[in-house]
C-alpha cells in the first residue's frame, strides 16, 4: 500500500466521523463540557487534599 492510498484512507474515514457531527448537535459539545468539569473539579479536590497533607 502506498502512503497515498493510505492517506486518502484516513481522509476518508475523517470525513465521515465529520459528517456524525451535525447528526449529534449540541448534545456531543454538552456531553464533552459536562466530562470536562467533573474531571477539573476532580482535579482541584485532589490538588486541595495533596495541599493538606503538607506535599507542596
Amino acid at each position: 500500500m502506498q502512503v497515498k492510498e493510505a492517506m486518502r484512507s484516513i481522509g476518508d474515514f475523517l470525513e465521515w466521523t465529520f459528517e456524525l457531527l451535525p447528526v449529534l448537535g449540541n448534545s456531543f459539545n454538552y456531553l464533552l463540557m459536562t466530562i470536562i468539569t467533573i474531571c477539573f473539579f476532580y482535579w482541584m479536590g485532589q490538588m486541595i487534599k495533596y495541599k493538606k497533607a503538607g506535599n507542596t
